[in-house]
């Protein structure tokens, strides 16, 4: 293509054409000319655009950073650097670990108390009733802590209410039930944060009572030795956002993390109870599969 030069212009054209005509030629010769900042060298794209680096400076650095300190290469290393990933956090980013994701169980009010029940129901072999929800949540909430409790050698009953004829929540019948059955705790999940009258009764019964739930509640709470909800008033945490099954895993690994300090998950007649249990239990009087109304 010829180079633009304005000794070539036509006298007769207007200067403000003869200007445009000047601004064109100079644009058409640079998109000609070598891009240096193409990223790659990839100056048009099948869609016709620049790859451009994403990366300024400092995020250049970083990945050179990571490449040096993890022996990755330049192109993993600018996406991590690109992500905002640092050298320090490139091994956890690549190998993410619950225990490195998760927040602390102990953020949760009442966590404390609820493990601390727990594990002493684990030690003493209690029978222990789980008190369910009829939707997902309240049934994968039953899942989790029954099979958690079964392997640590309890007897579980998981008690599902139902949907028509008792409605949600614990009611009075149900734990005279569960009480009769030589229930000495009683675990709500899913459910449980309003149940002022029914977890009373379940007090009068001798019962202690562990509540495990995410939905919104009063100032008061019901009667129960502990009562983990995220979304109770007094809750700081800033986990209202777990639906029952979060809070229970997060109960569980609390209550995990309390026996190993009490030694019981290495006490090997501890393992031998739990082996044993996981054997028998199913067999026994009390049947740990699910049991509904409905």
């Amino acid at each position: 293509m010829r180079s633009y030069d304005s000794r070539h212009e036509d006298s007769r054209v207007p200067l403000p054409v003869r200007g445009l005509a000047a601004m064109t030629a100079a644009a058409v010769l640079l998109s000609q000319a070598p891009r240096s900042d193409a990223f790659l060298g990839v100056e048009r794209s099948f869609g016709d655009r620049i790859w451009r680096d994403r990366l300024d400076a400092r995020g250049r650095a970083s990945a050179a950073e990571i490449t040096r300190d993890h022996g990755l290469s330049d192109l993993l290393a600018r996406v991590l650097a690109g992500r905002g990933v640092s050298s320090a956090g490139t091994e956890a980013y690549l190998a993410p670990a619950i225990r490195d994701l998760m927040p602390d169980p102990d953020k949760l009010t009442d966590m404390g108390a609820a493990a601390a029940r727990l594990a002493d129901a684990a030690e003493r072999g209690e029978r222990v009733a789980v008190f369910g929800d009829y939707d997902v949540d309240g049934a994968t909430s039953s899942a989790l802590i029954a099979g958690f409790l079964g392997q640590a050698g309890l007897a579980v009953e998981i008690y599902i209410p139902d949907r028509i004829f008792e409605g949600y929540g614990p009611n009075a019948a149900a734990i005279d039930r569960l009480a009769e059955n030589g229930a000495s705790l009683l675990v709500t999940v899913d459910c449980g944060s309003t149940s002022h009258e029914a977890l009373g009764h379940a007090r009068a019964r001798g019962l202690d009572v562990v509540v495990l739930d995410h939905h919104q509640m009063g100032a008061e709470a019901p009667p129960a030795v502990a009562l983990v909800n995220p979304n109770r008033q007094d809750d700081l945490s800033g986990l209202g956002h777990l639906a029952a099954c979060g809070v229970v895993f997060m109960t569980i690994v609390a209550t995990a993390r309390e026996l190993r300090r009490r030694g019981f998950w290495s006490n090997a007649e501890a393992s031998r109870t739990c082996s044993r249990a996981s054997t028998s239990w199913r067999s026994a009087p009390w049947p740990t599969s699910c049991r509904s109304r409905g």
